[in-house]
């Protein structure tokens, strides 16, 4: 495949996923066994992820520096990860790797990527860190606890005596091959520590055997094949056009034939119509029991109705199995019979356009429920007043099988109104920022809320000011403050609302104003409450439930100029009479922790502080260096400091590092703060009535 640079806005074609499928048809397989081992149920992953590959990419607008081959591969690992189904319970592992196969499975989406891109796709490191814009750091202990994991699991138990190496010492031999006397002279005389090192070198080959299944068949001539059948309805048809000489011979004609004929389909239309009214007290896009059915492989599903808003679209469904033990597997909303990425589409003329989708079961059984979707995603000029919605899916509750629906929709007469809210006054915090719900809307399918977040005048001049001055500093890196708002939308009792990512519209609301200092975010939203914690259904919203946007936190980061000298030595509340913006960093305590468990000996490092507002609170960004521009290491239990999740329990620590003695530190170190983030600690929560 051609390696291009990706342009600031691009388009992937179906033939340029089947070009990929064609270059890395072993990787993609590969991927696929990791996740699905029996062939058919690979096969499908694969040609699914392709197809997921695709609808992620075909919209895609975002500039990237990296060439699209790389581009195609990050994408489609994401892909592959977001529509695996439940791990079967068949599989090639055993033993170890059967261990490894459950740790692996119950990692994070992003884990799991990262671990696939380097060992699949044998992304380096330092790769992985701009294509995924991600920390070094990072990626690096993502990779080293599958590896220690791995270890673990190889590692009998083994009893240690006080002479063994700490598992901190023996990593960083191992790994960092650098030669070291003193670990070698140990483990000539340690046989325990020789097996531990021993285990650890073994983790390499073991990985590269769960990373690298060696598949029981040759798919790649099927798979270019499933994946052409599957990309049918995406591809363009050209339309025929009628010939100049055939139109102006039968102009008279047609015009006389349709003359006569104009009255009777209006006559038949305004029957149907009443007939609809009468039946469902409905005119448009109602039907009778049994209309939309498909039946294959034993199972039946339904589309019983459909409710048509300004905002969104709900599919109402029902499925029935004469004899298949149906199997759920998970989604976006929880675990569902329907589990395909691709389930709607559009059929305008000959073009068929897909449309992203949610689920909402509303029954224990997964059986009944919703099929949400927004027409307003098609990327059309102008959505037809009428068109074709087709519903397509291979796969009903793990059983294979071909389940087509199609139905004619009214849109431009059958499509309800929304209700729309609107707010006159922002919401300040502290002379600092400003919350503008720029709209609510809502209607029987979804919400969709719109809101601005910006620095009041007086902070924007205080920032200028600021940036001004720090221009003047050779070498400071300059970039202006973007806001971050942490909120949700809840009911009364602080019930969360489920968010509706799929149901958001391409574009903003043109009445927007987009200040580049400005936070602009929009959520759409299902009428159902979510429980916080498992993200399952609770209910659906009632007729006219009040909702609010809950503030959580508002935050930004900003460039400061601060840099403290540390002698290393002892010293307890040594005084630094430093001030930033009203918080002070006062004092600095030195201290030489001993060794515990896998920690070796070390200097712990803590700077402490006070606040002038406890409604206002900051935290400084250090990185450490000697009395030169040479950056020092520093770690924690093997990792390099990152400052706790709690930190916030304690405000007034606004450092804390530890650095091993058993490498070589300067009498005097320097610790630079290039960036602290401002934290507006929002006393309890501030709830804002939106409807």
């Amino acid at each position: 495949m051609k390696a291009i640079g990706r342009k600031k806005v691009i388009k992937i074609k179906p033939s340029t996923v089947l070009e990929f499928v064609r270059d890395y048809h072993d990787q993609i397989l590969q991927l696929a066994a990791i996740f699905e081992y029996r062939e058919e149920e690979s096969l499908e992953l694969a040609v699914s992820a392709c197809e997921q590959l695709y609808l992620n990419l075909s919209t895609e607008k975002e500039e990237a520096s990296f060439p699209i081959e790389d581009w195609l591969k990050v994408t489609f690992t994401a892909s592959i990860v977001q529509v695996k189904r439940i791990r079967s319970a068949e599989t090639h592992h055993h033993g170890i790797l059967l261990e490894f196969e459950e740790y692996f499975h119950t990692l994070p989406h992003t884990n799991q990527q990262i671990l696939l891109l380097h060992h699949v796709w044998n992304y380096p490191i330092s790769t992985l860190t701009k294509i995924l814009h991600q920390e070094q750091l990072t990626v690096s202990d993502i990779l080293l606890s599958a590896k220690k994991e791995l270890n673990l699991l190889l590692l009998e138990q083994k009893d240690l005596s006080e002479t063994c190496l700490s598992m901190e010492t023996l990593l960083d031999y191992a790994e960092n091959k650098q030669d070291n006397a003193g670990v070698e002279d140990h483990l000539e005389f340690c046989p325990t520590c020789r097996y531990r090192i021993e285990s650890w070198k073994k983790t390499a080959s073991f990985l590269d055997t769960y990373f690298h299944p060696a598949t029981p068949f040759d798919g790649a001539d099927e798979l270019e094949a499933l994946v052409k059948v599957r990309f049918k309805p995406y591809e363009k048809k050209k339309k025929k056009k009628a010939l100049l000489k055939q139109a102006l011979g039968f102009t008279a004609m047609i015009a006389a034939f349709l003359t006569f004929m104009t009255f009777l389909p209006e006559l038949t239309h305004v029957k149907t119509l009443a007939s609809n009214y009468v039946k469902h007290g409905s005119f448009y896009n109602v039907w009778d029991e049994g209309t939309y059915v498909a039946d294959d492989a034993g199972i039946k599903i339904e589309m019983t109705g459909i409710e048509l808003t300004a905002l969104s679209a709900g599919l109402h469904f029902t499925i029935q199995s004469s004899e298949k033990d149906l199997v759920l597997d998970y989604t976006e909303t929880g675990k569902q019979l329907l589990s395909k990425p691709e389930l709607i589409f559009v059929k305008i003329g000959e073009e068929v356009l897909h449309l992203p989708h949610s689920i909402i079961a509303t029954n224990e059984a997964k059986t009944e429920g919703t099929i949400y979707f927004n027409v307003d995603r098609l990327e059309v000029e102008e959505i037809q007043d009428e068109f074709i919605l087709q519903f397509q899916t291979s796969r009903i509750g793990g059983v294979f099988g071909s389940w087509n629906i199609e139905i004619p929709i009214d849109y431009a007469k059958g499509s309800k109104e929304q209700t729309k809210y609107t707010h006159d006054e922002p919401f300040v915090m502290g002379d600092i920022v400003e919350v503008d719900v720029e709209s609510f809307s809502s209607t029987e399918t979804s919400s969709l809320f719109e809101m601005k977040v910006d620095f009041t005048n007086e902070e924007k001049d205080r920032i200028e000011q600021r940036m001004e001055e720090l221009r003047q500093v050779t070498g400071h890196p300059i970039e202006y403050p973007h806001l971050y708002t942490d909120y949700r939308v809840v009911n009364g009792d602080g019930e969360e609302v489920l968010q509706a990512g799929v149901l958001l519209p391409f574009s903003f609301n043109e009445e927007l104003d987009m200040d580049a200092s400005a936070m602009h975010s929009r959520n759409a939203y299902h009428p159902y409450i979510v429980d916080e914690d498992s993200r399952e259904i609770v209910r659906p919203l009632r007729e006219g439930e009040k909702l609010f946007l809950e503030l959580r936190e508002i935050s930004y980061t900003e460039p400061v100029s601060l840099e403290i000298p540390i002698i290393m030595k002892e010293v307890e509340k040594a005084p630094v009479g430093l001030e930033y913006r009203g918080t002070s960093l006062d004092f600095l305590t030195v201290k030489i922790l001993e060794a515990d468990g896998d920690n070796p000996e070390r200097y712990s490092i803590v700077l402490t502080g006070t606040h002038a507002k406890d409604a206002f609170i900051k935290r400084f960004h250090w990185s450490l260096r000697d009395q030169g521009d040479q950056y020092l290491e520093y770690y924690t239990n093997w990792h390099n400091y990152y400052e706790a999740e709690n930190w916030m329990e304690d405000n007034n620590t606004l450092m804390k590092l530890e650095i091993p003695t058993n490498q070589q530190i300067p009498d005097t170190i320097w610790i630079d703060s290039f960036y602290v983030t401002n934290h507006l600690v929002i006393d309890g929560l501030e709830r804002i009535p939106l409807n």
